[in-house]
């Protein structure tokens, strides 16, 4: 052992000089200190954990929770409820006995970054019931999500190599923590004597089976009795208690033994923390993403020992992709039946050690657009005008005026793998504020005529002849263009007396926007204007209607002289 330790400390030498970077310890990230105030100026569990458990501050941790004990709460039962064992066949019951030293009350756990390392840094704490002896705790970071389910067992998930595992035996009625930390490696068959630690300083030194604590549980790190949290440490993990006397935590506490209920006794406080980096090479981005948590009670701190109290829940470090969505109205459509709408937006991955794969976002008008790899922490463009484009375009119409729609987003954490998801934008509603997207309907009618006599069944009549133009003045299409004619016929006034169906108008500017008319009448009525002369009037009325914008109408009128001046047919006056 002399020797080994000997070779340990060359081989630090060495690596310390070679520029390799060495664990950082958790204490100078998260104030470990064995309790929960604010007194050093890092970031501590009453900040966290606030005044209730959830309603704290993030306090610079990346992810947070806090799991309050049920009631009654769950214990394991069954011999197969081992840590050595897979967690397919761990069972719980509802909790009938249970020592009170190994009750759990809370669990609380943060993921950090250390600045300038940037290594991944675990804490971890929770409080006991009571305070009345020694006691164990064990914390579980899984890669799946392994909770308790209504049938006793737990699932969905299970172990996977590198699954993280905590042990911290409080001796001497909790005032003197200590900690080992393995990994699930299913490459240990079984438990060696005096199993050494895998790694030291980011480097493998051992391997299976000279790491194996027990099957299926790879030796990492294990402190020396009375080694601390404390700012100076550079160990790759640490503990601490309370072991000072009480501590006044801001959330809930309930203790065995009374007094007030946010006061935690000596000793029944515990608090951890891991370099997680430094188990997976000391290369940040190395380090598997965790989806769940679990904080035990055990009878011993051998890695086989009979497992009582635990409190889990979700613990999610390996971040998941949120999406934003943009969507403007560019124009209206040529056929002036609706608008277009042009959408792109962003996704973000909110790990900051994890890629995800497969990321697709998909548009509720039927818009698919795949994205990719996110690298962890990274924002990706897509959509219009993007090198990330949707399929079959980047937009869609509608009629809506604004349109309002959805965009999903879905990944995995491998290529290929399970799909998860969908995360939504939520409902987002179109800028509409464009120039080019306001619908402006216009219509405009002109009209001229003459008269004169002829010859119409052995008499002469007076015949007047009109015509005239129909445009389109707007910026949009107009259907069911018809022109009312109200002439000096025998109808009584405002009766169309001509109709003329010119159907549909293209929009200012295209082929198609305008359309004749014209036509003959016989006056009934005559208006004398001077010897020898009269007029004759008449009204047409336009209407119209727009797709996108309800009806419009517009009206002219002609008045045309009979015999007018200088007409070589008509009589000097």
């Amino acid at each position: 052992m002399r020797t080994y330790k000997r070779l340990t400390f060359l081989l630090v030498t060495i690596l310390g000089l070679a520029g390799v970077v060495v664990a950082v310890a958790p204490g100078t990230v998260f104030d470990l200190d064995g309790n929960s105030a604010l007194d050093h100026g890092l970031p501590d569990w009453n900040q966290l954990n606030g005044t209730t458990g959830f309603n704290g501050s993030p306090g610079g941790s990346l992810v947070r929770t806090f799991v309050a004990s049920e009631n009654p709460p769950k214990i394991f039962t069954q011999g197969g409820s081992k840590d050595p064992n897979n967690s397919t066949g761990w069972r719980w019951k509802a909790a009938d006995t249970v020592p009170d030293k190994d009750t759990i009350t809370n669990a609380y756990a943060a993921e950090y970054v250390a600045p300038g390392s940037g290594h991944e840094i675990f804490v971890f704490g929770g409080e006991r019931f009571a305070v009345n002896g020694d006691s164990n705790i064990g914390v579980w970071f899984f890669q799946q999500n392994i909770v308790p389910l209504t049938d006793g067992t737990f699932g969905p998930g299970q172990h996977q190599n590198g699954d993280i595992f905590a042990v911290s035996a409080f001796t001497t009625g909790g005032t003197n923590p200590t900690i080992s930390v393995y990994k699930w490696n299913t490459a240990c068959t079984k438990a060696i004597k005096n199993p050494l630690p895998a790694i030291v300083n980011g480097v493998l030194v051992n391997t299976p089976p000279n790491t194996c604590a027990d099957t299926n549980l790879e030796l990492q790190f294990a402190s020396a009795s009375g080694s601390s949290c404390i700012l100076g440490s550079s160990d790759t993990a640490c503990a601490a208690t309370n072991a000072t006397g009480p501590i006044t935590v801001s959330w809930p506490y309930a203790s065995k033994f009374g007094g007030s209920n946010s006061v935690v006794p000596t000793g029944g406080f515990f608090e951890g923390g891991i370099d997680i980096t430094e188990l997976f090479g000391g290369i940040p981005g190395n380090e598997p993403c965790i989806s769940s948590f679990l904080m035990e009670t055990r009878s011993s701190q051998t890695p086989d020992a009979v497992l009582k109290d635990f409190i889990g829940g979700g613990f999610n470090t390996c971040g998941e992709i949120i999406v934003h969505k943009d969507c403007n109205c560019d124009h209206i459509t040529a056929e002036g039946t609706a608008y277009q709408y042009s959408v792109g937006g962003t996704v973000t991955n909110t790990g900051q050690f994890t890629v995800l794969y497969d990321v697709v976002v998909s548009d509720s008008a039927g818009l698919t657009c795949p994205i990719g790899t996110v690298a962890a922490g990274a924002t990706v463009a897509w959509g219009n005008g993007t090198a990330k484009p949707c399929s079959p375009s980047n937009s869609f119409t509608s009629t809506a005026k604004p349109a309002s729609n959805t965009a999903t987003v879905t990944w995995s954490r491998n290529p290929g793998g399970t799909t998860l998801g969908p995360n939504s934008s939520g409902l987002v509603t179109c800028d509409v504020s464009a120039a080019m997207c306001q619908a402006n309907p216009g219509i405009l009618i002109t009209k001229v005529c003459t008269a004169g006599p002829v010859a119409n069944n052995g008499r002469i009549d007076i015949l007047v002849n009109f015509s005239g133009l129909v445009s389109n003045q707007g910026n949009v299409p107009l259907h069911n263009v018809s022109v009312c004619e109200d002439d000096d016929a025998n109808n009584p006034p405002g009766t169309c007396d001509q109709i003329f169906n010119i159907g549909d108008l293209a929009a200012k500017g295209l082929s198609g926007d305008s359309a004749p008319f014209s036509g003959t009448y016989y006056p009934s009525v005559l208006n004398l204007v001077s010897p020898g002369r009269a007029s004759f009037s008449d009204t047409v009325k336009v209407t119209a209607t727009s797709s996108l914008a309800g009806s419009v109408t517009n009206t002219a009128t002609a008045t045309c002289l009979l015999c007018p001046p200088g007409s070589a047919a008509c009589p000097a006056p």
